[in-house]
């Protein structure tokens, strides 16, 4: 897995409704409006695209690892869905493509009351 693979799987899925951002990498600063703790609302600044394509880069080098795991082994289908499921997750949660980046933005900073940098950069660590 790469970056320029899951930007390909975003043009294929997306671009046809975003003609002009589906299949491409967020190139702007962006910033996102949040609901604080007492109900009043903030403008938090997200992740600059180069921050974004490096931990998109960390998901896909776990991802990768995680592959590399299951072939050593007779794994289960449970273990394999587990690296399957993670690598999702993990794309989500960086999500580097203009799309949907509000929605996961404002979602993830009221759950974490801050901004979505502190989370771990590598989520698609194998689990059993």
């Amino acid at each position: 897995m790469t970056p320029e693979r899951v930007r390909w799987w975003h043009g294929a899925i997306f671009a046809r409704h975003f003609p002009y951002d589906g299949g491409h990498f967020r190139q702007e600063r962006a910033y996102f409006g949040v609901t604080t703790a007492g109900g009043g609302m903030r403008q938090i600044e997200g992740s600059s695209p180069d921050t974004l394509r490096r931990d998109l880069a960390d998901v896909c080098v776990s991802f990768n690892g995680g592959v590399e795991q299951l072939g050593k082994q007779n794994a289960s289908l449970l273990e394999r869905t587990r690296v399957a499921g993670a690598l999702y997750a993990s794309i989500l949660r960086v999500h580097p493509l203009p799309t949907g980046t509000t929605a996961r933005a404002s979602s993830r900073s009221r759950r974490h009351c801050g901004h979505w940098d502190y989370l771990p950069s590598n989520s698609c660590e194998m689990t059993t």
